[in-house]
C-alpha cells in the first residue's frame, strides 16, 4: 500500500512509544447480508434526532466535521464533510467520511467502505491516512478487480 499509494504511512509511534503499522484490516460481505450499508451515514445525519446530547466539532487539520453524541465524541464519533442539515433534508451525495473510534489526537481509526459487483468491504483506515483515503479506496478497489482477473484464469 505504501508503494502504491504516495503519502500513506507505513506506521507511526504512538504515545505508550509502541510502533503501530498502519495495516488495513476489515471485512467482506456479500451484499445480500448487510441490511442498510448507508446505516451509520443516516445516523449522523439525523444527529438531532438520535443522539442524547448532539454535538459538533470542526477539525481543521482534517477538514472534517466530528459528530456525535457530547458525552462520547473523544471515543466514537462520524466525520463528515458538513454538519447535517436536518432530518427532513435530503443528504447531499459524499457528504459521509466515515465512522471512527479510538484516543484523540492520533490513535484512532476510520471505517470506510468500498463496494465491487456484489461485494461490500468495510474497512478501518487510521487517523495518520485519512488525507489518503481516496486513493487507499482507490488501491483496494484495483486489488479486486486483480483478484478477480486472476480467479477467471
Amino acid at each position: 500500500m505504501s508503494e502504491s499509494v504516495e503519502g500513506y504511512t507505513k506506521s507511526h509511534i504512538n504515545q505508550h512509544n509502541v510502533d503501530l503499522a498502519h495495516d488495513i484490516t476489515g471485512i467482506i460481505w456479500a451484499q445480500s447480508q448487510i441490511g442498510s450499508p448507508d446505516g451509520l451515514a443516516e445516523k449522523a445525519w439525523n444527529l438531532a434526532s438520535t443522539e442524547k446530547q448532539p454535538h459538533h466539532i470542526y477539525n481543521a487539520s482534517l477538514d472534517l466535521y466530528e459528530l456525535g453524541d457530547k458525552r462520547f465524541i473523544d471515543t466514537w464519533w462520524h466525520l463528515a464533510r458538513t454538519v447535517p442539515e436536518g432530518k427532513d433534508k435530503e443528504r447531499p451525495s459524499g457528504w459521509y467520511f466515515g465512522y471512527c473510534s479510538g484516543k484523540k489526537p492520533e490513535n484512532y481509526h476510520c471505517t470506510q467502505d468500498l463496494y465491487y459487483k456484489d461485494l461490500y468491504f468495510d474497512y478501518k483506515v487510521k487517523y495518520q491516512d485519512i488525507h489518503v483515503a481516496g486513493g487507499v479506496k482507490e488501491f483496494i478497489g484495483n486489488k479486486f478487480k486483480q483478484w478477480e482477473l486472476a480467479c477467471e484464469s
